[in-house]
């Protein structure tokens, strides 16, 4: 007598649905991964796009300032 059939358990094979469904589980946890994945990307990318415009448009402030010259001369 087996171990399984001792301990009352019962083992089947899988079939190949069975497989197939196990594949769609694991397909859709990395479609969660990946998507939250490229929101991150996105959203440091704004970020840092958005750092680079304040800085651009400070910049462009300081050299408007300059090229002015003194104000009543």
């Amino acid at each position: 007598m087996s171990q399984v059939a001792r301990s009352g358990v019962r083992v089947r094979k899988l079939t190949l649905a069975d497989w197939a469904n196990i594949g769609e589980v694991i397909g859709a946890i990395a479609v969660v991964i990946s998507l939250l994945y490229v929101g991150i990307q996105v959203r440091e990318h704004t970020e840092e796009m958005r750092a680079t415009n304040r800085q651009q448009l400070s910049g462009g402030e300081i050299q408007y300032v300059e090229s002015a010259g003194p104000i009543g001369l």
